[in-house]
């Protein structure tokens, strides 16, 4: 029994000792301090994010030697003295590679289970995010993503800054993996999945239940989908999350009749340095037609959500009125009321439109419905034009407007 208290006494020693040095970490994006010039980042045995050589060089040399120092000091003569210099000896010999690793895991990135996480500046903390969480990170806060993609929900006039491009970005952005951000002084952050989990790293903030949106108009989105205006994701059609802009400017062009002139141009082109593959024939195609501007600096601002009213702006441009120059029909800031004025939709859709998140929900209710408004000239509507034009079939025009049974707000 007594050798069965002392191997206990000792292996707190030696995880004391561990857990006393790893603990005393200072953030530093995403590596932790641990003294002497060594540091640690988390990670795990298969796929630690610093090297088995940095490990085994200068991490675990570190480490035997502050443990041999600590048993060093063990005096001879007491009557466990040489059993415990014997034990820790035995954990020098036993402390392999792959251990040091998970250890270093397990301390440094233990999983969230409800409450608080450590204070900016603090131990990162390991988060699994559903769409069931909202992780809300105060100013001085960092989040990594570390898989999935989070979009940032400003709360006021909040920022962050991305630690790899070092620049400041505005409004609600989406991080996808590898993407480092700390919460600016200018007010805090919340962070949801775009997608059903993302796995984050997370210094400071609490994790909250998310206020979950349910979609309300399946039966527009099918609609569409009949007259090949809409498409759903790879995993669906996902209409419960935020729109972006780059989906909104790909649905607009459907919209506009005008997907396949922008898929057969031979060298689409932009200047924006934040457009993906999928997206260029698009992008390329909207610059040159007047449909979009960018947010400036460079950027299309694909992973930036979009606004009822910037979306509303789009649509506009579609119908023919303009929002620049001396003659310009509406501001882009007061999109929706202007679309009320030319009775586009109801002031109470675009109360329910404006209201919280501009879901791909309420894209799709806003672009079903401006198909029955009328052109600037009065002509004809979007939907005829459509028709005319040969974007959208008759036919498959007259089924998809008779699947909708809904009466509007």
């Amino acid at each position: 029994m007594p050798n069965l208290s002392i191997r206990r006494f000792c292996a707190a020693i030696i995880t004391f000792s561990l857990l006393l040095t790893v603990g005393s970490a200072v953030f530093t994006t995403r590596r932790l301090d641990i003294g002497a010039n060594v540091t640690l980042s988390a990670g795990s045995a298969a796929d630690p994010l610093l090297s088995r050589a940095y490990l085994n060089d200068i991490t675990k040399p570190y480490l035997l030697n502050y443990l041999t120092e600590k048993f060093g000091t063990v005096q001879d003569g007491g009557p466990y003295g040489q059993t415990i210099k014997d034990i820790g000896e035995g954990a020098l010999d036993n402390i392999t590679l792959d251990e040091l690793a998970n250890l270093t895991s397990g301390t440094l990135t233990k999983p969230y289970e409800g409450g608080i996480l450590a204070p900016a500046g603090g131990n990162y903390q390991l988060i699994q995010m559903t769409d069931a969480h909202t992780l809300v990170v105060p100013s001085g806060g960092t989040v990594y993503v570390l898989s999935g993609r989070v979009m940032g929900v400003s709360l006021g006039a909040s920022t962050v800054i991305d630690v790899v491009q070092g620049r400041e970005f505005f409004g609600d952005w989406l991080y996808g993996t590898g993407r480092q951000v700390v919460v600016s002084e200018k007010g805090g952050m919340s962070f949801e999945t775009l997608d059903d989990q993302a796995v984050l790293l997370a210094s400071g903030g609490q994790v909250l239940p998310r206020q979950t949106y349910t979609a309300e108009f399946t039966d527009l989105a099918e609609a569409l989908m009949i007259m090949g205006l809409f498409r759903g994701t790879d995993e669906g059609l996902k209409l419960e999350r935020t729109a972006l802009r780059g989906e909104a400017l790909t649905l607009l062009i459907r919209i506009l009749g005008k997907e396949a002139e922008a898929l057969a141009a031979p060298s689409p082109s932009t200047a924006f340095s934040d457009v993906p593959t999928w997206l260029l024939p698009y992008a390329s195609f909207g610059v040159k037609n007047g449909l979009t501007k960018g947010i400036g600096h460079g950027m299309f601002g694909n992973y930036l959500s979009i606004t009822a009213n910037e979306y509303m702006t789009f649509l506009l441009r579609a119908l023919g009125y303009v929002d620049v120059g001396a003659n310009a029909d509406f501001h882009y800031q007061a999109a929706l009321d202007f679309a009320v004025t030319k009775k586009i939709i109801s002031a109470n859709e675009a109360n329910m439109l404006s209201s919280g998140s501009f879901t791909r929900d309420k894209l799709v209710y806003l672009s079903y419905y401006t198909l029955f408004a009328y052109t600037k000239d009065g002509s004809k509507t979007l939907l005829q034009s459509l028709i005319d034009s040969g974007a959208v079939s008759l036919s498959n025009a007259e089924l998809a407007i008779a699947s909708v049974t809904r009466v509007r707000n």
